[in-house]
């Protein structure tokens, strides 16, 4: 079944209930007198609609053979898309569970992974592969999933986030033709809506927190008898035994050193290392987990210290930044930059809520710096 109209008026809870699409209804559902919106108290699930549907959905398209010619791509250039991003390798931060696979491999990546190469490792290694048409398409959802994606950027651009994913959907068509318009791609224009009623970003509606609990669930089971009573006692004894603390939410310092680099101003006594963790990311001296925006400039940690009892972040910072892509909002408004010329200078911030985590990929002999969106 496919849905090549993206602009019919939407469903609605009393639409459903008195089944004015006829051929939508088998029955009536027992759910309806339960009083719960049949249309409304169903958001779409983002990890499956997008990750696992969209973002899957294209990687087949280019390098499948389902796809149109003009859209395929050729076995050369589906090489070269998987050496890229093998070579991002290095770069992915810690919380990355999983690192960049080969395009080949596609069909055993997890949702995680689709998620990473639409948000973070796609726009960079798409950039020389897909025609214009093709990556100009992808763009698109690129930006609006990344807007929506983001808890500030999402209460002031959700609306203009469900403009793009409709211009994404008839996009799509025109591309890859109307056959392809499957309930995945359609169901993307109702997304920025479900985050609206539902959840204020992405994040609060999809199934990766969900799914990242089966993991906890299965070791909670320890005989196959009754396997719901097994888990119900045990989250019973983890509430009753386990008091959480704010020191959940408490800034962490790992590994000390006394090695530098220090800046001039920064006198002694001063305690060194190599991590410092809050709540959601960390950030470490290393490739991969030492790049961080603060006010707007981007920078490379070089060390961690803390003076005067507060952890501080020392880094040099990018002197030349400039926008990555233009299309179809410029880059810098989502904070990705085009960054060269690291300083020789080293400077010092105070670790706080204003320091933002990046994700830093080579790119031309420059590199791309974005936020880092999802919480770990």
């Amino acid at each position: 079944m496919t849905f090549p109209d993206s602009r019919s008026p939407a469903r609605t809870d009393e639409s459903f209930r008195l089944q004015v699409d006829e051929e939508h209804h088998r029955d009536i559902s027992p759910l309806i007198e339960t009083g719960i919106g049949m249309v409304s108290m169903f958001p779409h699930d983002y990890m499956h609609l997008v990750c696992l549907g969209v973002t899957r959905k294209l990687l087949e398209l280019w390098a499948g053979s389902t796809g149109p010619l003009r859209c395929r791509l050729p076995f050369k250039k589906v090489n070269q898309l998987s050496e890229t991003l093998r070579s991002f390798k290095s770069h992915m931060p810690t919380e990355f569970a999983r690192k960049p696979r080969s395009v080949e491999e596609r069909h055993r990546w997890k949702a995680t992974e689709y998620r990473q190469f639409l948000l973070y490792t796609g726009p960079v290694a798409l950039f020389d592969i897909l025609s214009s048409p093709v990556y100009n398409n992808f763009m698109l959802l690129y930006v609006a999933i990344s807007i929506l994606a983001c808890p500030k950027l999402c209460v002031i651009f959700c609306d203009f986030a469900k403009t793009l994913l409709v211009s994404f959907v008839e996009h799509f068509g025109q591309l890859y033709g109307k056959d392809n318009l499957v309930y995945n791609v359609h169901g993307l224009i109702h997304l920025s809506d479900d985050v609206k009623k539902h959840g204020q970003w992405l994040d609060n509606i999809s199934g990766f927190p969900y799914e990242n609990y089966l993991g906890e669930i299965k070791k909670m089971i320890r005989s196959p008898q009754y396997p719901v009573a097994q888990v119900v006692r045990r989250i019973s004894e983890l509430e009753n035994v386990v008091c959480r603390s704010d020191t959940q939410n408490e800034t962490k310092l790992r590994k000390p050193h006394c090695d530098g680099p220090l800046p001039l101003h920064i006198t002694w006594p001063v305690m060194q290392y190599k991590e410092v963790s809050l709540p959601h990311f960390c950030v470490k001296v290393f490739t991969g987990d030492n790049c961080i925006c603060h006010d707007g400039v981007v920078g490379v940690v070089q060390n961690i210290i803390e003076f005067g009892g507060d952890p501080y972040l020392v880094y040099n910072e990018f002197t030349s930044c400039a926008s990555f892509f233009d299309y179809p909002i410029n880059s810098g408004q989502l904070g990705v930059f085009q960054l060269t010329d690291l300083s020789q200078e080293l400077k010092c911030i105070k670790m706080n809520d204003a320091v933002t985590k990046y994700v830093l990929l080579p790119f031309r002999n420059k590199f791309v710096g974005m936020p880092f969106l999802h919480l770990s």
